[in-house]
């Protein structure tokens, strides 16, 4: 990178000030000097030029961003880091319906009128009867077995909304409807269980009481078609079993399907206080009951689940154009508090823990880092916000559901990776209860962004390259006389928060470095950091460039320079959490002192 002079003020641009000078200095145009030795030795001890200073000098003059499309200058200056995820591919978990089927239904059951029943009398009318107390009857009428499969996803079960008919006709003798004209009540009990809704029913619409599963007619003649209708609207599976009435799920254990038994008896029950018995026959006094009932359609239970949410892939994060302060070999980018912010949107009643993994990968994909982040959680129905930070310093807290600190979250952008893999595993909380449509897809989305100041926690690193050339035009008839040198000092004020160590060398008209061994160039000590980054923190520097191999000088064009930027500097106080700052952050060389010590040697020859 070749910013030229305007941009190389604090350090190699004040050495080619020094060979400029010198060299245009020692020629004149209106002297001959092509018959003469053309050889001569300029300097001394101290040949010096006056001192200069250079404005202050903002780093977005320094850094070029390279038209990066993950970091930014922000609107109050810091350099910020961001980018989000593309390609994150939506989950749709579903949970199939349950069809309970009749497995046995047996209607062969008589509740016969005994004959005792009928003998409390205590006083007659027109043939009539009064009982001296109501008499009352009951018996099995029905019993059924249905059973059917339910999906592995379904761990436990409350309650269930259900599609089913069922139809109960009662039949009464022609004997037993002379004895009995009148039930003051019939009553039909069902598995408390089943929780119906009653339709259009005959001779009357009767009572039902759901908690104890007993429909009731009232004051019915023993003649009337006795029908009911009903749907059955839910299953309780918290109610207690009975020896005769049980909804029992198994479920299933791994990926094999569980299943569902629902086993009942409906008894059938009449009451009555005035009987018939004059010229009619006390045989064949019964009553029994034809129950059907089709198959039963689960459509929304509510229990515990464990769908597959299949939320695997969170789309990946591409880096373009990436700015070459961050290409560097020595670049180490150990972020302060980088900060990924997670949002999940999810439209069934589940609620998730999942398990995320960031792979950074090179050009060819090989895997460069991994950080797997462990327990985040997902909202049931609702949209999830997730803060993944290193510090929970600065995280306004109240705008995330959770806040998930992660120590080595900084390590997936040690080394700017060309990709950032998003990979989530996430499983239902099975142990919550949920309520589920089945057969419904439902779908689980989700959106990543990244974001991070560029703030320094222990052990980063920046490194700024740069350099200045074109000096061989002008130097490439001067050496250097045995002990000389070319020497810069200067105080350099600091406002960055990060401790600059600068370290240069040479290069030749093809942009190659000239070895040390031939030209020499020294810096005496690295740029002391200022701790809040306001206060100016002022350092003396001094940059030496001397010939270790005679006539060296004449092969230099230019010098590169490296700037490394380090939250950390041996035996001195390490600098973390301060953002840098594109134009609070100043550089600034006062006094700035260039002398040959020694002499240059110019051979015109």
């Amino acid at each position: 990178m070749n910013k030229g002079i305007n941009k190389s003020r604090i350090v190699a641009c004040m050495l080619a000030a020094g060979f400029l000078a010198v060299g245009s200095g020692c020629t004149d145009s209106d002297f001959d000097l092509s018959n003469i030795d053309q050889t001569i030795g300029i300097g001394g001890d101290g040949l010096q030029l006056p001192t200069n200073s250079t404005e202050n000098i903002v780093l977005d003059d320094l850094l070029d961003l390279n038209n990066s499309d993950f970091i930014s200058i922000a609107e109050n200056g810091d350099y910020m880091f961001s980018k989000q995820s593309d390609d994150v591919k939506p989950s749709h978990p579903s949970i199939d319906e349950v069809l309970v089927k009749e497995a046995k239904v047996n209607n062969n059951f008589k509740i016969e009128i005994p004959e005792s029943s009928l003998m409390q009398t205590r006083r007659k009318s027109a043939g009539h009867t009064k009982l001296s107390k109501t008499a009352s009857v009951e018996g099995e009428a029905s019993e059924f077995q249905y059973r059917g499969n339910v999906p592995y996803e379904i761990r436990e079960l409350i309650s269930a909304k259900t599609a089913s008919d069922i139809n109960i006709h009662v039949n009464v003798t022609a004997e037993l409807k002379k004895v009995i004209p009148t039930f003051k009540t019939m009553t039909v009990t069902i598995p408390s269980y089943l929780k119906l809704n009653i339709g259009k029913c005959s001779p009357s619409q009767p009572e039902y009481d759901a908690e104890m599963g007993i429909i009731t007619f009232r004051n019915i003649s023993s003649s009337a078609n006795i029908n009911i209708k009903a749907t059955v609207g839910s299953i309780d599976f918290t109610t207690k079993p009975t020896k005769q009435n049980s909804v029992v799920l198994t479920p299933g254990v791994g990926e094999a399907d569980g299943s569902i038994d629902l086993n009942g008896v409906a008894l059938l029950g009449i009451t009555f206080d005035e009987v018939n018995k004059e010229g009619n026959s006390l045989q064949n006094l019964y009553m029994s009951a034809k129950m059907t009932m089709g198959a039963i359609r689960v459509t929304e239970t509510t229990g515990k689940f464990n769908p597959n949410l299949d939320l695997e892939d969170l789309g990946n994060v591409n880096i373009n154009d990436v700015p070459d302060f961050l290409t560097d070999k020595d670049v180490t980018i150990n972020l302060y508090n980088p900060v990924i912010e997670l949002t999940a949107t999810s439209d069934i009643d589940v609620a998730g823990v999942a398990k995320a993994t960031l792979i950074a990968e090179d050009e060819r994909g090989n895997e460069m880092a991994k950080v797997v982040i462990d327990g985040l959680n997902v909202k049931p129905n609702a949209v999830t916000r997730v803060c993944i930070c290193k510090h929970k310093e600065g995280i306004d807290e109240t705008k995330y559901d959770q806040v998930k600190v992660v120590s080595n979250l900084s390590d997936i952008v040690k080394k700017i990776p060309h990709r950032i893999n998003c990979e989530a595993e996430v499983h239902a909380d099975s142990k919550r209860v949920s309520t589920v449509k089945l057969g419904k897809e439902y779908t689980i989305d989700a959106d990543v962004y990244m974001s991070a100041p560029l703030a320094f926690d222990e052990g980063a690193q920046i490194v700024y390259t740069d350099s200045i050339d074109g000096w061989n035009e002008d130097i490439d008839k001067f050496s250097f006389a045995e002990g000389a040198y070319i020497e810069m000092t200067t105080e350099v004020e600091n406002k960055m928060p990060a401790y600059l160590n600068v370290s240069a060398f040479a290069i030749d008209v093809n942009g190659k470095e000239i070895p040390q061994h031939r030209i020499r160039v020294d810096v005496s000590n690295s740029v002391k950091a200022s701790e809040d980054g306001e206060k100016a923190v002022v350092t003396p520097v001094t940059i030496k460039l001397s010939e270790n191999e005679k006539g060296a000088l004449k092969t230099v064009d230019g010098i590169v320079f490296r700037v490394t930027a380090a939250a950390g500097e041996k035996d001195a106080q390490t600098i973390v959490g301060k953002t840098i700052n594109a134009y609070k952050h100043t550089l600034t060389a006062r006094n700035i002192k260039v002398r040959l010590v020694g002499k240059i040697i110019a051979d015109f020859n």
